[in-house]
């Protein structure tokens, strides 16, 4: 299923539990898609101990000179 199709999904069941969120992790599937989309972007982000996120590029014929 195509990306917006699915954000849209995702949007339409967030403003349908509006005020009756319970915290932060109701909008975790927004976060999935946007994991998602960047990944098929060919980017891989990932959690650092520190906090921070590291973010790598893999060598391909699209991201080299």
């Amino acid at each position: 299923m195509p990306y917006f199709i699915r954000l849209k999904a995702a949007c339409e069941k967030i403003a349908q539990d509006d005020g009756k969120w319970r915290d932060l992790a109701d909008f975790d599937v927004i976060g999935d898609l946007v994991d998602e989309l960047v990944a098929a972007g060919g980017l891989r982000i990932t959690d650092q101990p520190d906090g921070g996120l590291y973010v790598d590029i893999p060598f391909t014929p699209e991201t080299m000179p």
